[in-house]
């Protein structure tokens, strides 16, 4: 049912739609389930264009910004 809109450039999928407001994040994913962050310097990450705010919660970290790939990089 979807291929009509992928043949024209529509919007197929929810990853397409571009919504007023809308952020994005990306986790941080440890180099082990049993890693603990003991330190962070997000200084960086939150200097980047389009990167809005660093979160943690203990070892949980993560980055959200203005579009995907903005977080990704971060």
């Amino acid at each position: 049912m979807d291929i009509p809109a992928k043949g024209v450039g529509g919007v197929a999928v929810v990853q397409a739609l571009r919504l007023p407001g809308v952020v994005h994040g990306a986790v941080v994913c440890p180099p082990s389930a049993a890693a603990t962050l003991d330190t962070l310097d997000s200084s960086k990450a939150e200097k980047m264009p389009g990167g809005l705010k660093v979160v943690r919660d203990g070892s949980f970290v993560a980055v959200v910004a203005q579009r995907e790939y903005q977080a990704i990089a971060a």
